[in-house]
C-alpha cells in the first residue's frame, strides 16, 4: 500500500501548489494539420484536372453552351436568384449599420 507521503501532488492543483519549478510541465505547441493540407492539395489537383478537361475538350461545343446559357429562361432564373439575394444583403447591411441589431 502507498502512503500519502509517497504520492505526488494532485494534477488538478493549481501550478503554484505543485512541487517543482514548472520546467517539467508539458510545452503547448499548435496542432499540425497535415491531413488537411494533403486533402486540400488533392482537391485542388482534381479541380484543376476537371477544368483542364473541360477547357481543352474540342467536343464540348462552347457555342452551344453559350446559346443555352443566354436563353430567356436561364437569364430570368438568374435574375430571380440574384434579386432577392441583393435585396436581402442590402437590408442586412442597413440594419446592422444603424446599430439596431446585434450581429450573430
Amino acid at each position: 500500500m502507498v502512503t500519502p507521503s509517497e504520492v505526488s501532488p494532485a494534477l488538478d492543483a493549481p501550478p503554484s501548489k505543485r512541487s517543482g519549478t514548472g520546467d517539467d510541465d508539458p510545452r503547448i505547441v499548435p496542432r499540425r494539420h497535415l491531413g488537411r493540407w494533403v486533402t486540400a492539395a488533392a482537391a485542388l489537383l482534381v479541380f484543376a484536372m476537371v477544368v483542364n478537361s473541360v477547357v481543352r475538350n474540342r467536343a464540348f461545343q462552347w457555342d452551344v453552351v453559350a446559346r443555352h446559357f443566354t436563353t430567356a429562361a436561364v437569364l430570368d432564373g438568374l435574375l430571380l436568384t440574384l434579386w432577392p439575394t441583393g435585396v436581402g444583403q442590402f437590408y442586412v447591411e442597413r440594419r446592422y449599420a444603424r446599430g439596431s441589431a446585434t450581429q450573430p
